[in-house]
């Protein structure tokens, strides 16, 4: 699995949340999926990121991601972690993955 500390450390910046939202249906098939799009600058470089964890799949698994998604509304500012050698490969929680579990 990837993470920052497999890639030598985490340099950490403020984005901004540019999209806020949730797809799918709660209890239906995979679930409901939050969507949280940031954006963020490494020098002089700007990125939008929109993974939450290293890992895949953040279903909310019959849960409604709704009040997770609310915390993070459009305009926002956010703590963004990414790898400072590779900075496009960013993520809001570097501490989750998908064999941790849930974000909520």
């Amino acid at each position: 699995m990837l993470t920052l500390t497999c890639l030598g450390g985490a340099g950490t910046v403020t984005g901004v949340v540019v999209a806020s939202s949730v797809y799918g249906v709660p209890g239906a098939g995979r679930g409901a999926h939050p969507d949280i799009r940031y954006q963020f600058s490494v020098n002089g470089q700007v990125y939008v990121g929109e993974k939450l964890t290293f890992g895949g799949d953040h279903s909310f698994y019959g849960r409604d991601p709704k009040p997770f998604v609310a915390q993070y509304p459009v305009g926002a500012d956010i703590k963004v972690y990414f790898d400072p050698q590779n900075p496009q490969n960013s993520v809001l929680f570097p501490e989750h993955n998908s064999a941790g579990g849930n974000l909520i």
